[in-house]
């Protein structure tokens, strides 16, 4: 049995998310309902969602089998070209992700 643990949203969506996972009480009604759902999920912003529609919703570390490894370390270079007098600053780095099984995720499917 799979626990849901975060919430993964793009940033138009972070107040709608805080709003739904830690109001008090219910946000989609005007009754006194309390929020059963209140701190059962960590939201969790992800910069390069642009599509507002998607949203992921991740188990545990120890239980989803999303997979990440660097394929080559973060590396910073400087150049001075002394024509111009300008300093170049050269960052990069490449790492690959995926999934080796669908377990302990589930993703929104927008049209």
């Amino acid at each position: 049995m799979l626990k849901p643990t975060r919430l993964v949203v793009p940033p138009d969506e972070e107040y709608n998310a805080k709003e739904i996972l830690q109001s008090a009480g219910r946000p989609d009604t005007a009754n006194r309902a309390d929020n059963v759902i209140k701190g059962a999920l960590t939201e969790f912003v992800y910069d390069y969602l642009t599509d507002t529609n998607n949203f992921y919703i991740l188990a545990d570390k120890s239980q989803h089998k999303l997979k990440s490894f660097n394929r080559e370390a973060f590396d910073v270079r400087e150049f001075f070209d002394d024509k111009t007098r300008m300093n170049w600053v050269q960052a990069a780095m490449a790492f690959s992700y995926g999934f080796s099984h669908w377990i302990g995720t589930y993703a929104s499917l927008p049209a």
